[in-house]
């Protein structure tokens, strides 16, 4: 089997990472591996550093802000509404929790999908930053991007 190409995205000035489908067919979910670098959601303050979402002090390492869209922006993971935080303004609006990933995870799996996904070869999706996804709160993130590679779970 093909390698997926590596593919980063950056947490500010819509530095999202685009990839493309190698296999047709119906996916379940989408699964990232991480290889190497990070996103922040305050430049110049390390501790926020992380490699899926934000180290916001008061929440730990479960603020994800990591997501799959397709290419014209529309979220499709996390998928679940019970994942997602549906309170506050678009800075809560950015990001989620996973129950079985944090933001330091080598892995990140969504949820799956309600149904299969049917897919084309050669079609466009995006990963993003959630921050720089809703144009909320990234004007003082930082420069860094996370870089891994894109697995689709097919059914």
């Amino acid at each position: 089997p093909m390698t997926p190409p590596e593919v980063c995205f950056g947490s500010k000035d819509d530095s999202y990472g685009a990839f493309r489908v190698l296999v047709p067919g119906r996916i379940i979910t989408f699964k990232l591996t991480y290889l190497k670098g990070s996103v922040n959601c305050f430049k110049d303050v390390p501790k926020f550093t992380s490699i899926w979402g934000c180290r916001f002090p008061s929440f730990g390492d479960t603020t994800m802000g990591t997501y799959i869209t397709y290419s014209n922006k529309t979220r499709l993971m996390p998928n679940k509404a019970e994942y997602l935080k549906r309170k506050g303004g678009c800075l809560q609006l950015s990001y989620y929790h996973l129950p079985w990933a944090t933001i330091d995870s080598s892995e990140l799996v969504f949820d799956n999908l309600s149904s299969p996904l049917a897919v084309t070869a050669n079609e466009e999706f995006q990963v993003w930053f959630g921050e720089d996804l809703l144009n909320c709160g990234d004007d003082d993130n930082g420069a860094e991007k996370t870089c891994a590679r894109v697995y689709g779970l097919y059914a």
